[in-house]
């Protein structure tokens, strides 16, 4: 799978933990350092097209670079937080000795800007890099047309690749929900029992599993998330540009 998607690697490893650990993570942003973890309770208890899908699904967070666009989620919520606070210092600077707002309220206005942009909005935009992570999976275990039994765009249809409109393979999206379902049952995850980050089990199925019926939709949402990226990189670019202008040209005269 490596190298058809073309992720680079370090090692990939055994991740022993005595038959309790259910599950596979990819570790490190870079080639030199990242290492593929596959646990033995994965191994042992999934078949191997389940542990192709699972192991994809993690492939698919490297590959389009999810840990990045979170590392940048964090630097656009620090400036937004730091700008309102300043804001907020400027604005009331001349007003605390009749009433205005004092340092601690202002750090507590900080505080709650931070759990809001995080609770809401890094929640938002996880829950979306997992499902896009989730159908990058699918496609790891698309099969050949032979092996597809089920009515599916992407073996009935015009021959392409399934990535070059958007089409998800049926029994791939079949594939790779048994996988989750798997996971879910053998962790003792209720279905749907709803994440923070990842949404229900159930709910990332059924996503799933409509993208499959409805390419239209599996496009709409590959739009949703490059604009998702667009925006987190110009804001990151914009609020930094706008930081290193106001503490450089703006406060330095107003010192």
């Amino acid at each position: 799978i490596c190298d058809r998607i073309g992720l680079r690697w370090r090692d990939i490893l055994i991740w022993k933990s005595d038959g309790i650990m259910i599950n596979a993570a990819v570790m490190g942003v870079f080639a030199p350092v990242r290492y593929v973890l596959l646990s033995d309770a994965l191994l042992a208890t999934m078949s191997p097209r389940q542990i192709e899908a699972v192991f994809g699904h993690e492939a698919g967070h490297v590959r389009h670079r999810h840990i990045q666009h979170f590392l940048v989620f964090a630097v656009v919520g620090w400036l937004v937080v730091a700008g309102l606070m300043e804001g907020l210092a400027q604005a009331t600077a001349g007003s605390r000795a009749s009433g205005g707002l004092s340092s601690a309220a202002i750090q507590g206005i900080g505080l709650a800007a931070t759990v809001l942009f995080w609770g809401i909005g890094f929640g938002w935009v996880s829950r979306r890099f997992e499902r896009q992570a989730d159908l990058f999976g699918a496609r790891c275990v698309t099969p050949a047309e032979s092996e597809c039994d089920r009515p599916c765009s992407v073996h009935l249809g015009p021959r392409s690749a399934p990535t070059e409109d958007g089409r998800v393979c049926a029994t791939a999206a079949a594939i790779f929900a048994s996988a989750l379902q798997r996971v879910a049952i053998l962790n003792g995850i209720p279905a749907e029992e709803r994440s923070w980050r990842h949404s229900s089990i159930g709910s990332r199925i059924r996503f799933l599993i409509s993208l499959a019926g409805d390419p239209a939709r599996a496009t709409q949402f590959e739009r949703l998330i490059r604009r998702i990226k667009t925006t987190l990189v110009a804001a990151g670019f914009l609020g930094g540009t706008f930081f290193v202008y106001y503490w450089t040209v703006v406060a330095y005269r107003a010192v």
